[in-house]
């Protein structure tokens, strides 16, 4: 399983061609997934979608499984965010519970976000 993070979907409901083409070999390997938090994150940004983008980024959620933010998810990305900040590295509370929940479940994160989740060290990252 691969879990996508929402700069991936959003490249999608952009028409990104390399996006389009990430999510073709996603789903050619395995099953493809996405975080509660992106979900949410995706969501609180559709204030200027088209309603052919809303529509779009509607069906591509009804087709990924969502991981969600279990109370384990949420222990780890505490402790992972308490970690950073002792290092003085910290990383956006919303992507502390992505990290969270991809590590609980054991899938990796597909994103271009790396410079923020390179920071988290058992977060299997891969870019797209």
């Amino acid at each position: 399983m691969n879990c996508i993070d929402s700069d991936l979907a959003i490249a999608l409901l952009k028409g990104d061609e390399k996006a389009r083409d990430e999510m073709v070999s996603l789903e050619n390997d395995d099953e493809v997934c996405i975080t509660s938090i992106s979900v949410f994150e995706l969501l609180h940004t559709t204030r200027g979608f088209s309603k052919e983008r809303k529509d779009l980024l509607m069906n591509l959620l009804e087709e990924l499984r969502v991981l969600d933010l279990d109370k384990r998810s949420a222990m780890l990305a505490g402790v992972v965010g308490t970690t950073l900040t002792r290092t003085g590295r910290t990383i956006h509370p919303m992507d502390l519970l992505i990290a969270g929940i991809c590590i609980n479940n054991k899938v990796p994160l597909i994103t271009r976000n790396v410079r923020h989740f390179n920071k988290v060290k058992d977060l299997k990252i891969r870019k797209w």
